[in-house]
């Protein structure tokens, strides 16, 4: 999807196996791995929970 929208920034959501308790999350490493390699230039924002995050889009 990243390769086909090309964006500059990337939030990973709904990553987790749903059924475990929330505070229990899934391994983005493999993830983090990827988008190093095949695209350096995207910004990864990852959301914490009941933490707002703002996102400068100028």
């Amino acid at each position: 999807m990243v390769d086909i929208l090309k964006p500059k920034i990337v939030i990973p959501v709904h990553w987790d196996n749903f059924f475990p308790p929330i505070s229990r999350t899934e391994d983005l490493g493999p993830f983090f791995k990827y988008m190093e390699i095949n695209h350096p230039n995207i910004e990864i924002i990852v959301p914490e929970i009941d933490n707002e995050i703002k996102i400068d889009l100028k």
